[in-house]
């Protein structure tokens, strides 16, 4: 055993006799004092980086191996023992980092361009590879399509013959001319003017406008309010057919009198004399190269008049191939009473218009004791519906037997506004997006199969589908257009934000030839983006400054009661919206109802953009530069 050590000696030094001043401590304490002052800036430093998380920067995972305690032996004893510190790693203050952030969606932590290829086209190598040269191609096309890369790498649909019906007998429906003395009572007021640029325009007229000596579009003056804007699908050449529907109520005139009236209201179920309108339109730009606009683009060609109220939404059935020399396809419209209709359209022949009134459609389809607000079409035989008690159902055309839904199921607590389908390349699933701020994904395959997004601030009356990237659009918090893949359905954030309002969004206009998005808001302004800059890039890219552009806007001035429509072609960058939000009043006529680009490959540059006033505009997007040698 060895010899114990003998203790240190107890006795108070002096160290005035070593001729020390007290003004200098010695270089143990020095030590101490470096150490205690490095351990509190280091901890100062983990508080003001932990204040300053940025909840879009991506962050690393938790890993708790990286923190390691050091610890040495406990001296001998009676002496001070000594501190034990902690050595940070570099995922340390990362750890507490994340747990600010573990409850937060997913998009903030796909920031490499790899982990959004994966959100937005999934795993299959095939999927990827087409998406990444979609972004190839258009990416570099800031706001403005390449007449030459419609359809590339854009999941264009196909017709599916097989399992595609056709109506073998028509005489389900009664469609007769309207007789001259009932014209008055279903079409509007043929009085109706409105001075748009210093310049008057009757109803059914129209006025070809010009930028730079180079045709840009035309504006027509429908007569009444615009609700809703379809273009014929699977018509080739210049020439193509536009179907408008009105909001007409003879107790009052919507331009004039905004007033809300019982018998339009929403949840009225109100039948009442109406009509819908069929247009034909000329694009072929080489008609107007020379600047003349004493011409005319758009020719009102058919009416079709009935009982059933105003006409809020019409869609064309998708892939129409009886656009032959008699008939324009399938029309699917709903009407105030809440019903959804079914009818054939004839092709107009001849230079006089036609006029019909529509007795009884092909199909009729009704939900008992609750009112249709939204429909589309799932695939080519189906449509499905959303009610104003929140419950979506189907119907299938092909059963010509019975007109019941194939099912019914309620997914919200209050009425569905919208309704979109994954057709063509994911038409097994529906997004509906209803009044609780909800949006919802449902699998028609398991209807019980459903995924719900974010709440939103307000509900939206505008929705898509993107097929190249298989994702759905709505809005966002009532001022940002959005997207919302498939695969990951909880994202947030501006990262997938396409277009930003400083009002609420009414319009949104989605392409299967191209990735332009185009929206609109009730200030009258039109704004447009590009799908591919937004979704496949890395989040580095995300910061661009021109992220979306201003096309046009609609003025009114109240005092001159005119209207003007003012070029804007401004870029600006997309941002997040503020805690609160101050809305600016506009007039009510300004609003842009509904948009809709062209359903067809030769004319897909083009879109037609509805307006609250009456007033509808047709414009062609596209690069003056590279499409003019081609024009």
């Amino acid at each position: 055993m060895p010899p114990r050590r003998p203790r240190r000696a107890t006795t108070k030094v002096d160290y005035s006799k070593f001729g020390d001043d007290g003004n200098t401590n010695s270089k143990s304490d020095q030590d101490e004092d470096f150490a205690a002052k490095d351990d509190a800036s280091e901890d100062d430093a983990m508080d003001v980086d932990i204040k300053d998380v940025d909840e879009d920067e991506e962050l690393p995972d938790i890993d708790e191996g990286d923190n390691e305690l050091d610890e040495k032996k406990t001296p001998r004893k009676n002496a001070k023992p000594r501190k034990v510190t902690k050595k940070l790693s570099a995922s340390s203050t990362g750890s507490k980092r994340s747990s600010l952030v573990l409850n937060l969606p997913s998009a903030h932590r796909k920031g490499n361009l790899m982990e959004r290829v994966t959100m937005v086209l999934g795993s299959n190598r095939n999927d990827q590879f087409e998406g990444l040269n979609a972004r190839q191609i258009w990416a570099n096309s800031m706001f403005t399509p390449v007449t030459e890369n419609f359809g590339k790498y854009m999941k264009v649909p196909t017709s599916n013959s097989e399992n595609r019906f056709e109506f073998a007998d028509l005489s389900g429906q009664t469609i007769e001319e309207l007789s001259e003395k009932a014209l008055e009572k279903y079409l509007l007021p043929s009085n109706r003017e409105i001075t748009l640029n210093e310049t008057t325009l009757k109803s059914y007229q129209d006025r070809i406008t010009f930028e730079d000596g180079l045709l840009t579009g035309a504006i027509l003056n429908v007569g009444g309010m615009i609700t809703s804007v379809a273009w014929v699908p699977g018509i080739s050449g210049y020439e193509q057919y536009i179907a408008v529907g009105v909001l007409d109520d003879n107790q009052r005139d919507p331009l004039k009198d905004p007033i809300h009236n019982p018998m339009t209201s929403l949840f009225s179920a109100t039948g009442y004399p109406s009509s819908f309108y069929i247009y034909k339109v000329n694009l072929d730009p080489a008609l107007y190269n020379e600047g003349d606009n004493s011409s005319s683009m758009c020719q009102l060609v058919a009416s079709y008049s009935h009982d059933f109220g105003s006409v809020s939404l019409l869609k064309w059935r998708p892939q129409n191939e009886k656009n032959g020399a008699d008939t324009l396809g399938l029309l699917a419209f709903l009407c105030q009473d809440g019903k959804l209709r079914v009818i054939d359209v004839k092709k107009p022949m001849g230079d006089t218009v036609k006029r019909y009134k529509i007795s009884q459609a092909l199909k009729t389809y009704e939900f008992p004791g609750y009112k249709i607000t939204c429909f589309c079409w799932r695939t080519e035989n189906v449509l499905a519906v959303g009610t104003e008690h929140g419950s979506i159902a189907e119907y299938d055309i092909s059963d010509i037997e019975s007109d019941e839904p194939s099912y019914t199921v309620t997914i919200a607590t209050t009425v569905i506004f919208t309704i979109s389908s994954g057709y063509p390349n994911n038409p097994d699933l529906l997004f509906e997006q209803a009044a609780d701020g909800f949006c919802c994904c449902i699998d028609t395959r398991n209807p019980n199969s459903r995924e719900y997004s974010l709440r939103i601030k307000t509900n939206a009356s505008s929705s898509g589908y993107i097929p190249w990237a298989s994702s759905f659009v709505s809005v966002d918090d009532l001022f940002q257009v959005r997207a919302q893949p498939i695969r990951d359905f909880r994202v947030y954030g501006t990262i997938n934000s396409f277009t930003g309002h400083r009002v609420p969004v009414t319009a949104i206009g989605v392409s299967t030839f191209h990735p332009f998005l185009i929206s609109g808001g009730m200030d009258g302004q039109v704004k447009v983006g590009n799908t591919t800059r937004r979704l496949i890039a890395p989040q580095r890219m995300l910061a661009s400054t021109y992220t979306s552009a201003v096309l046009w806007q609609l003025d009114f001035s109240q005092k001159a009661n005119a209207y003007r429509i003012s070029p804007v072609y401004r870029t600006e960058k997309i941002t997040k919206g503020d805690a609160i939000e101050l809305l600016q009043p506009y007039p009510v006529n300004v609003m842009i109802s509904d948009l809709a680009w062209s359903s067809n490959i030769e004319t897909a540059e083009w879109y037609a953009a509805g307006t609250s006033s009456g007033l509808l505009k047709l414009h062609r997007l596209y690069d003056h530069k590279l499409n003019s040698e081609s024009d």
